[in-house]
């Protein structure tokens, strides 16, 4: 069964993307994900936040361990997007705990 074209071309529109983040250098990477934690963390509805979710980074996605580790900082509770085991499209959230130190 082939899909709707809407859902071809957000694949396709994914895929550009996913093509222009991995030509991105390393360093380009950790300035993204630096200014991303700054200006997530200036936001008001974070500083007044107790608890944040978040997702971790893959293939190629704006690293958010920066951001994870200064909400950690902070001492805000950072919370995990799972999937639900059993139940499709359902998501349930882990509670992180920053490293002991």
């Amino acid at each position: 069964m082939t899909q709707p074209p809407v859902f071809q071309q957000r694949d396709q529109i994914r895929k550009a993307i996913r093509q222009k983040r991995r030509q991105l250098t390393v360093a380009q990477q950790q300035d993204a994900a630096h200014k991303l934690s700054a200006r997530v963390l200036h936001h008001p509805k974070v500083k007044q936040a107790k608890t944040i979710a978040l997702f971790l980074s893959f293939d190629g996605e704006i690293d958010t361990t920066p951001l994870i580790t200064h909400l950690w900082d902070l001492n805000k509770q950072v919370c995990l997007p799972v999937l639900h085991p059993f139940h499709r499209h359902h998501l349930l959230f882990y509670v992180t705990l920053p490293p002991r130190s």
